[in-house]
């Protein structure tokens, strides 16, 4: 990604160009993390903490008359994503036990108590 904007930042004075830099290497690290994460809500939070980094670089840095809309709409379609699967992973805890990826694998299989299962 740096290398492909060198193009771009050049013109920027360098307070942004630094300010770019972190934010792309703090992506990365909180990415790393994220999908190296072994228990399911450190992945959630972690893949959440990506989401700030990723609004701040749409809304300074994305095209110039619809960034502040694609930050609007990335933050609400993005919020309207996660909290589903926050309440399923609290459900899962409630249910299982644990959150552990290398636990939930051993853990005996739930039944399915809603009414799709009875047709």
């Amino acid at each position: 990604m740096l290398l492909a904007s060198q193009n771009h930042l050049h013109l920027e004075p360098l307070n942004r160009q630094r300010t770019y830099i972190t934010l792309l290497v703090s992506l990365q690290v909180f990415l790393i993390i994220a999908f190296g994460a072994t228990e399911i809500i450190l992945f959630y939070i972690i893949f959440e903490a990506t989401l700030i980094p990723t609004l701040v670089i749409i809304t300074r840095w994305g095209n110039q008359t619809e960034r502040l809309n694609a930050g609007v709409y990335f933050l609400f379609y993005t919020l309207a994503g996660s909290l589903p699967l926050l309440v399923a992973l609290l459900t899962l805890q409630k249910d299982i036990g644990t959150l552990s990826i290398l636990i939930i694998q051993h853990a005996p299989t739930l039944s399915l108590t809603s009414s799709g299962s009875k047709i």
